[in-house]
């Protein structure tokens, strides 16, 4: 293996000593080194995500001690007084605590529960939707809410489900019914419209996702799967 790497690299031109200084061990870093000049330009193009990992990942790592300080805008994070566990054992000493822990706990597990097969039920009706057009609407309508606000989404909720003026409440009194009971201020309707509000505006974001994947399998994988 050592003669047929010497006769790969080595010129009919070359020195002994250039020889033995080729086949002389590396350190690593000389290995690195080496390694990068030869492929310089890929390394290269690690600068920007590199660059945008520490900005935007490990940088803001540094703020999380604010959570063991006594912070204020005056001294700021640094300059604040340090209080170890000081908080978390306010917070754990409330007698509401092991109330907001379980609410955290089931919003998300309601959001994860109900928010996860949608976005995969439309991508499948997305995928085997033959009607380019209907298809490429049904994506853009679905979309869209993703790059709205979350203040712009409860303003539409507000607008919607208001008894007196929203569409609902004029919806419930055009098919003969009465004022409707604002479910905005309900706390068993809380939950639901936190989670299926948010499901309107991430689902259509996430199926894009998924239709790329299903886009991407070998079509002759699907017809042997069909005559199976």
């Amino acid at each position: 293996m050592a003669k047929h790497s010497t006769a790969a690299i080595a010129r009919p031109d070359m020195t002994p000593e250039e020889i033995a200084e080729i086949l002389r061990p590396k350190s690593e870093w000389k290995r690195f080194l080496i390694a990068f000049k030869k492929g310089w330009q890929l390394h290269l193009m690690m600068v920007l995500p590199l660059i945008y990992w520490i900005l935007f990942e490990a940088a803001p790592l540094y703020g999380l001690q604010i959570v063991f300080r006594d912070y204020t805008a005056r001294k700021g994070i640094v300059g604040s007084d340090w209080v170890g566990l000081y908080f978390f054992k306010q917070f754990f000493r409330k007698p509401d605590a092991g109330q907001i822990i379980w609410n955290t706990l089931a919003l998300s597990l309601y959001a994860i529960l109900a928010g996860f097969p949608i976005p995969i039920i439309l991508a499948l009706f997305l995928h085997v939707n033959e009607h380019p057009i209907l298809k490429k609407i049904t994506q853009n309508v679905s979309y869209i809410p993703h790059f709205i606000s979350v203040v712009i989404m409860v303003g539409i909720l507000n607008t919607v489900l208001n008894p007196i003026s929203g569409m609902l409440g004029a919806i419930t009194r055009l098919t003969g019914g009465d004022y409707m009971t604002d479910v905005r201020g309900s706390e068993d309707a809380f939950r639901h419209l936190y989670v299926w509000s948010g499901i309107w505006q991430s689902a259509g974001w996430s199926a894009i996702l998924y239709v790329s994947a299903l886009d991407n399998v070998d079509k002759s994988l699907v017809e042997a799967a069909e005559v199976d």
